[in-house]
């Protein structure tokens, strides 16, 4: 009987899919707001800050590394960790408001969505107290109880172990999940950990290599969704 029982749990682990997406970049339409944020800032201080540079300076690497970069190069006199403080508030306040709206293609997904056969995940790079407030702003909680949220600190994107981290989490092997991704590097890492990926193109990063994506979009609807998920009935 034991393993028979082993056996079943293997099966049942194999056959589990899942979807899995960064928090504050697909759920939500977070990197405009982001860089406003820090745009506005910026400007108190007499510099006006490009979606360009933003691009260089600012993604995939944490926000105070990216003021030191930004400032250095623009050779600016500005408090950078009052600064990053000041941004760092203005972000957490964003995340706990009451207006964010779930991306309508993954909020129609959810209501749709059969729980036993299809998990679902999520990455955020903003820390624990804004992926709390951000995931229950959306109401994605209430939409999906057994949806998992793992933080990750000092707001880099995502690598491969974190990606793997979080299928291991929901027991779903790698080559069942699809990944939601914006940025070449989360997209790059969900490859190397052996996932299928979906890549959404915005004005920051039309400019990025997603080479390797299933898929790549300039916005993300239930087609797309649906294609994902046949990706991974061919396992």
């Amino acid at each position: 009987m034991a393993n028979n029982s082993k056996s079943g749990k293997t099966q049942n682990a194999v056959k589990a899919r899942a979807v899995l997406f960064e928090l504050e970049t697909v759920a939500v339409n977070g990197r405009k707001t982001l860089y406003d944020t820090v745009r506005r800032a910026l400007k108190d201080e007499k510099s006006d800050l490009t979606p360009v540079d933003y691009s260089r300076y600012f993604m995939d690497r944490p926000l105070a590394e990216g003021l030191e970069r930004y400032v250095g190069a623009r050779e600016l006199n500005v408090p950078v960790a009052q600064l990053s403080k000041r941004i760092d508030a203005d972000i957490a306040a964003w995340a706990s408001g009451g207006r964010l709206k779930l991306n309508p293609a993954l909020s129609a997904w959810l209501e749709r969505r059969q729980p036993s056969q299809v998990r679902m995940g999520a990455l955020c790079g903003l820390g624990g107290s804004v992926t709390e407030a951000l995931s229950a702003a959306l109401g994605l909680k209430d939409k999906s109880d057994d949806c998992l949220f793992l933080a990750m600190e000092g707001g880099r994107s995502p690598t491969a172990d974190a990606w793997l981290k979080l299928a291991k989490q929901l027991k779903v092997i790698p080559p069942l999940c699809v990944v939601l991704a914006s940025g070449m590097k989360s997209v790059k890492s969900a490859i190397a950990a052996g996932m299928h990926c979906v890549a959404i193109e915005d004005s920051f990063n039309a400019f990025q290599d997603f080479s390797g994506a299933d898929y790549i979009v300039d916005e993300l609807d239930a087609d797309i969704l649906d294609k994902a998920l046949e990706l991974m009935q061919r396992h």
